[in-house]
């Protein structure tokens, strides 16, 4: 089923979904596509941990 579809290697990038478990689906769907993290998800992450450190320090 996959295979009848050749549009799926025009498909050049496409976002990392940082949340999800669906990564080796995408990554058997569309082949040739690089995978990239959005930035808003980094610096979530980032903020995040600030923050829990910011806090833990506040605390003590």
């Amino acid at each position: 089923m996959v295979e009848a579809r050749p549009y799926r290697f025009q498909v050049h990038e496409r976002q990392l979904d940082m949340e999800s478990g669906i990564s080796e689906i995408i990554r058997l769907c569309f082949p040739a596509a690089k995978q990239v993290i959005a930035r808003s998800h980094v610096q979530n992450l980032a903020f995040a941990a600030v923050q829990e450190m910011r806090s833990s320090f506040q605390s003590d």
